[in-house]
């Protein structure tokens, strides 16, 4: 593709990217989500967390009270209607083992 002349194209969109404090935990945890996504124009949140919560916050802390396994997706909209959605490995919340002695 060649392009003439001097006027310059703008993109416009998102790309998303975020990390998380922890992975593992046993009983019960909680995380806190940094995002680092980025754009050239405003856009919202919609934080899957994995448990059926959700969230719009930029950096949300969420509590997990039970075991299982939590995958965590963003999905980030611009205000033109750009999407782009990342999804984390999947948090593990452990039952403590029962441990008995006598």
């Amino acid at each position: 593709l060649t392009l003439a002349g001097k006027d310059s194209i703008e993109a416009i969109g998102v790309q998303t990217k975020f990390n998380i404090s922890r992975r593992l935990f046993c009983d019960s945890g909680r995380i806190a989500i940094q995002d680092s996504s980025a754009a050239n124009e405003a856009f919202t949140y919609d934080w899957h967390l994995g448990d059926g919560t959700r969230s719009v916050l930029p950096n949300p802390t969420h509590l997990y009270n039970r075991p299982g396994q939590y995958a965590i997706q963003l999905v980030a909209t611009t205000t033109s209607g750009c999407t782009d959605s990342s999804e984390i490995d999947t948090v593990h919340v452990v039952e403590r083992p029962a441990i008995s002695i006598g």
